[in-house]
């Protein structure tokens, strides 16, 4: 069956790119909402490069002139911190290097985790900071240590405005940085090359930068330049201070060719046959310019990637699947618009290509990919996505996407968004798309619109969507409704925010929302009102959760009513211990045997930290579902076990087993890791194996060494 485009699809793709690309051209600058920031710091040029050991004792550190007046957002806002940090900045022809001195009262009770490189080191003690190279006060890089030198860096994008979920968490830049716990508090020397950083060539640079600490003695959150609670991150890149003093710098090729090889005996994969086989690929970044990007990868191989974390599955839809693998990963929040493209489509590719970037105020990404056909598939399918996305005015932008897949499954969609910036808080995010296949030409379209106001006391939010029956992006996307249903859906949420100056509560929310939805096969309109939804967080990280929830379900014509209490405690991440439980009792309807019963849904994890290095994960999640009898059905039960063992920060030993009992299939992966040289090199060997109605499983070593230059 043919997937060509019809000529008038053709011109509907063009008069939709050409309607978006004038609103590009022609859409209006707006004034900055705030004042910048006034907090300025200095770099010393040095012909002395500074010896990188966290101590700060090279002569050089004693000339930069240090930058100090951090200011608290936790537990009181808009107050000097307590303990105080101090800025200094040195750089030369080839890196700059900042050095930091976080002051403290009591060093004894400085903590640090060993862990892995971009793991979650909060709330204990650590130091972070970006650097917006362009100084638009809208995108940065982000540099985060703890307080042992475990390293975590991202790409910030949109100040921020995506909060922690919408940063480039897998950017991997190239920098060095080590610490030192003294009898004053502790200090941190980093070294990033220039040739890791994205500026434009001039004689003189002005950067943003900002410095956030977070401390364990008094529990205190502060920032260098003021952050306020409203604004609650450090990602917001137009809040941060100055960076003056930089000259005659350059970028560098920004070239990374990353060739690996493989070895391994298994009998899984598209690759791998009974018996002993060996493999190799090639990864490609290469900036094409200062701030545009081209990644390949030819035959690229994930096997040193865990397996997916069980989940049990009680709606009628599938469920969503994180993405791991590093090619996909970089610039996924470009292509995340809509969510029209889901990468976990490509599920077995052999080559892709990828450019990412931003020229002035104009975003552009594209994808092309060739996947290893599935069944019903025939010959290898192909996938493309162009992004097109530019800033207008002040935290604000219009954007298109362009999304297909050829060949007998084959499938097309295009869209549009613009996400408008009122003021600080308040954000409107419109969307509109069509999708196109062989039988799919009319009844179409989604719209969908949001509304959203952010505030550490009152934040609220109303949204909408329209989804006509024929819209279908189920080969690549993920926008799951009933085959051949349209939908209507609207909703709105509120939250209070109070923070009590008693029993070592941080905050406490009471919040309350509602979500109405109509689909076109049934009558009336089914709801959801989470009537009670309170949430306790203390100083210590622990916090507590209670919600209730009346709905109203309509199916095949008939109504159906229920509610759900929802409980849980989770001690926090401040421990050699973290103990996380939750239970739920929920009237469910069962959509595989078409029943309204009862469930008792049970989940707790459990972290400990046997010793240093050392740590044992173990997550379990059980739900038992009952007839309208009150007789049991079925039990379904998960269980997952996981321990890393770091021999060095750079060196680790992890374990991952998993059990789905009700599905009877078990998952195991383990996994030695080495990162080694300075351009952060690796070596691996990996053990795979999964058992369902057959047993799959592999022996693997790889061996990937990375050039950059």
């Amino acid at each position: 069956m043919s997937t060509a485009y019809p000529t008038r699809r053709i011109y509907i793709h063009l008069w939709l790119l050409w309607m978006i690309g004038a609103a590009l051209v022609v859409a209006p600058s707006a004034p900055a909402h705030e004042k910048p920031s006034e907090k300025e710091v200095w770099a010393f040029r040095t012909s002395l490069r500074p010896t990188i050991d966290g101590v700060l004792d090279d002569e050089d550190w004693k000339r930069a002139t240090p930058a100090t007046g951090f200011i608290l957002i936790e537990p009181e806002e808009g107050v000097s911190a307590t303990n105080q940090t101090f800025i200094h900045v040195l750089y030369d022809a080839d890196y700059l290097y900042i050095g930091l001195n976080m002051m403290d009262a009591e060093p004894g009770n400085i903590k640090g985790r060993i862990m892995q490189r971009d793991g979650t080191f909060s709330p204990l003690d650590l130091v972070g900071l970006v650097l917006d190279t362009y100084h638009d006060h809208q995108n940065a890089y982000g540099f985060y240590i703890n307080a042992y030198g475990v390293q975590n860096d991202f790409r910030v994008e949109n100040d921020g405005s995506g909060g922690w979920g919408g940063i480039d968490q897998s950017w991997d830049g190239i920098w060095q940085a080590e610490t030192h716990i003294h009898d004053q508090g502790w200090s941190a020397e980093i070294a990033i090359p220039f040739k890791t950083l994205r500026f434009p060539e001039l004689a003189q640079h002005t950067w943003g930068i900002n410095v956030q600490r977070i401390e364990r003695t008094y529990t205190e959150n502060s920032n260098w330049a003021f952050i306020s609670r409203d604004d609650r991150y450090l990602l917001k890149v137009s809040k941060a201070g100055h960076l003056h003093g930089l000259e005659n710098i350059k970028p560098g090729l920004h070239l990374e060719v990353l060739p690996y090889t493989t070895g391994g005996y298994g009998n899984v994969g598209s690759r791998a046959t009974e018996g002993w086989s060996s493999d190799f690929g090639l990864d490609l970044k290469y900036s094409i310019a200062s701030n545009l990007t081209l990644d390949t990868t030819f035959n690229p191989d994930f096997a040193h990637i865990e397996a997916d974390e069980n989940q049990i599955n009680l709606t009628r839809f599938e469920l969503f699947l994180e993405e791991k693998r590093p090619f996909f990963l970089e610039g996924q929040q470009l292509f995340t618009a809509m969510d029209l493209f889901y990468s976990r489509r490509i599920s077995d590719p052999d080559a892709g290509a990828k450019i990412t970037g931003k020229i002035g105020k104009n975003s552009l990404g594209m994808i092309a990919a060739r996947n290893r056909p599935a069944d019903g598939e025939g010959d290898h399918p192909h996938f493309g996505v162009l992004r097109l996305k530019r800033d207008v005015g002040v935290n604000s932008s219009i954007g298109a996407l362009a999304v297909g897949k050829d060949g007998p499954l084959g499938q097309q969609a295009v869209g549009s968004d613009l996400v408008l910036s009122l003021n600080d808080n308040d954000k409107l995010f419109l969307n509109s798309a069509m999708s196109f296949g062989a039988d799919t030409d009319q009844d179409n379209k989604m719209y969908s619109g949001r509304f959203r106001h952010n505030s550490d006391r009152f934040p609220y939010g109303v949204w909408g969507s329209w989804i006509d029956p024929g819209f279908n992006v189920d080969q690549i996307g993920f926008i799951p409704h009933d085959d051949d249903v349209g939908e209507r859906e609207f909703g709105l949420y509120g939250s209070y925010g109070w923070r009590p100056d008693f029993l070592g509560i941080r905050n406490i929310y009471l919040g309350q929302d509602l979500v109405a939805e109509r689909r076109t096969n049934e009558e009336g309109w089914e709801w959801a009102w989470n009537n009670i939804d309170l949430y306790v967080r203390r100083l210590d990280d622990s916090r507590a959760w209670f919600s209730h929830e009346n709905w109203q379900l309509r199916w095949h014509q008939k109504k159906y009513n229920g509610d759900s209490f929802n409980a849980g405690f989770d001690t926090g991440n401040g421990r050699k211990y973290r103990l996380r439980l939750n239970g739920q009792l929920r009237d469910q309807y069962d959509f595989a045997d078409e029943y309204l019963g009862d469930i008792r849904r049970v989940s707790g994890s459990l972290r400990f930290d046997l010793w240093e290095g050392f740590f044992l994960d173990s997550s379990t999640e059980s739900v038992w579902e009952y007839f309208p009898s009150g007789e049991l059905d079925e039990v379904k039960r998960t269980m997952l076990v996981r321990t890393t063992y770091f021999l060095h920060r750079d060196l680790f030993i992890r374990s991952f087993f998993q059990r789905s009992f009700h599905r009877d299939t078990v998952d195991l992966n383990l996994l030695f890791s080495y990162t080694f040289g300075p351009n952060n090199s690796r070596f691996y060997i990996a053990y795979n194996e999964h058992r369902a109605d057959t047993t799959e499983r592999i022996l693997l070593t790889k061996l990937s060494y990375r050039f950059n230059f």
